[in-house]
């Protein structure tokens, strides 16, 4: 069995999840003295692995909800075992930054937009934790589709254990009239985004990989019934949903 990147030293919990004092001192540094709500409620459910959708107003402190559990959960010199999407540049740069925060080392942003620039930059990166945006994961898409893309495919689906959808409703469409649609024609619209195919092939199930099953964290101050259910049609199943 391989090692936790962090390990227990004490009894010391935070949000129900046991915590090193050396992280626990940072994050009291980033100003978290006691859980908020939605981290009491969340966080021991991320840490043991659970789909969760967590459905919360912005500055409640959802990001850390998450992604403290999940950096508790590491294994020591395995590379992307979380990839985080967010909608904009400008928030996979806060994530990181948050992410930082916490353990210096353990996430990068994803580079490049253009499919031969986003397979080299998925190549190169051992760093435990990837942060990409909703175009990028469009654009993954055309990388799987492409000549060795099944290669890509399986060296991210061997130790890929957590994705997570921050801004959630931001990142799956369809946009525009694509909410005025009936299931039925929404589920259709659904089938031809990228974004939407390249989640599918990310959590389909496979005998040799690290993780047979990949936990899903869906993020959002207003993650709407109509959001999961479009989630649950593009990876056919259901995230719980925790809100404080």
């Amino acid at each position: 069995m391989r090692r936790s990147m962090t390990t227990a030293t004490s009894s010391t919990t935070f949000g129900g999840i046991p915590l090193p004092s050396s992280l626990l001192a940072r994050v009291r540094m980033m100003g978290a003295r006691r859980p908020l709500p939605i981290q009491q409620a969340a966080m021991s459910r991320v840490f043991a692995g659970e789909s969760l959708a967590i459905h919360s107003q912005t500055g409640s402190g959802k990001t850390l909800s998450f992604m403290l559990p999940l950096l508790l959960r590491l294994r020591v010199g395995v590379p992307r075992q979380v990839l985080v999407c967010v909608p904009t540049r400008e928030l996979a740069v806060q994530t990181l930054e948050h992410v930082q925060a916490l353990s210096p080392m353990a996430a990068v942003l994803l580079r490049g937009t253009e499919p031969d620039l986003l397979r080299t930059s998925l190549a190169q990166q051992d760093a435990p934790v990837l942060i990409a945006t909703a175009g990028q994961l469009a654009k993954l898409n055309a990388v799987l589709e492409a000549r060795g893309g099944e290669q890509v495919l399986a060296d991210l689906r061997r130790t890929l254990r957590t994705l997570v959808l921050d801004e959630s409703d931001a990142i799956l469409g369809p946009k525009g009239k694509g909410g005025m649609l009936n299931r039925s024609r929404r589920n259709r619209a659904m089938e031809k985004l990228p974004q939407a195919q390249a989640l599918r092939r990310l959590v389909e199930r496979r005998k040799d990989a690290e993780h047979t099953r990949v936990q899903l964290v869906l993020a959002s101050a207003t993650l709407s019934a109509r959001v999961m259910r479009d989630l649950a049609f593009v990876v056919g199943r259901r995230a719980a949903t925790d809100e404080p």
